[in-house]
């Protein structure tokens, strides 16, 4: 069966979409070290369906890590659970990952520290799309 250009194209670039992506996770937990960080604001726009979450958090440069604040913007959330007495704010893991349903998935408040969702984990985002907000650089991802 013979396929055409544009098929074929298409089929070319949602594999390159899908490598991006991967790569970006892994150079993303790559660059910035997201364990012992602090929540400093959530800002939830239920209009929108989007939630901002600015951490405190650490970046790599070389061999040393140096204090910086980035913004994730969850947008076209699915879900939003939080469970908290607002007594929390300082963290010692995340979970920060693409889904096998292509969602991506955080978790300020693992139960475990296996780096993986989990049924038991809180202060959970669910979306289809995030962009990271750094003062050097913004990135989508859809």
């Amino acid at each position: 069966m013979h396929r055409s250009w544009e098929a074929q194209f298409n089929r070319f670039r949602s594999y390159l979409f899908l490598y991006f992506i991967l790569m970006f996770i892994k150079e993303f937990h790559g660059q910035y070290v997201l364990c012992d960080g602090q929540v400093v604001r959530l800002h939830c726009d239920f209009e929108q369906g989007s939630v901002l979450v600015r951490l405190a958090i650490r970046r790599r440069e070389g061999k040393r890590s140096f204090p910086c604040i980035i913004e994730l913007l969850f947008l076209e959330v699915s879900e939003l659970d939080l469970l908290d007495t607002f007594g929390f704010e300082h963290y010692s893991d995340v979970v920060f990952v693409r889904t096998s349903t292509g969602q991506f998935y955080a978790s300020f408040d693992p139960y475990g520290n296996s780096g993986l969702p989990g049924n038991n984990d809180n202060f959970v985002i669910r979306s289809e799309r995030v962009q990271l907000i750094d003062k050097d650089i913004v990135t989508w991802l859809e």
